[in-house]
């Protein structure tokens, strides 16, 4: 299965006002930077939805399924592992990132 860094929408917000509210000046030059934004955690979709059907009590046998994505004829190529590194938007503006099992219990509340 492919594996992303799934992140928390929050998170996501926090850290767009975040790199568009730095001070420029303090930075050590004046060069932009591009940060990543992605989760602290690299899984897979499938990982995902265990993680979901544990959090709704779901047998998982019955609800997810594992398919090797080379069985799945695709329109497009995509790599296999898209995982983000968002150490820099840490180290550089201090952004944190939201446990993937504490997001998604979080929002599945908020769809009760």
């Amino acid at each position: 299965d492919e594996i992303r860094s799934f992140v928390y929408v929050k998170d996501v917000a926090r850290a767009i006002t975040a790199a568009c509210t730095v001070d420029l000046q303090q930075q050590s030059s004046n060069t932009f930077r591009t940060y990543n934004i992605g989760g602290n955690k690299a899984m897979s979709r499938v990982d995902l939805g265990i993680c979901v059907a544990k959090l709704r009590g779901f047998d998982r046998e019955k609800v997810i399924r594992s398919v090797v994505r080379e069985t799945i004829i695709m329109p497009y190529l995509s790599p296999l592992d898209i995982t983000m590194n968002s150490q820099a938007i840490t180290r550089d503006l201090g952004v944190a990132f939201t446990n993937i099992s504490d997001a998604l219990r979080v929002s599945l509340q908020m769809v009760s």
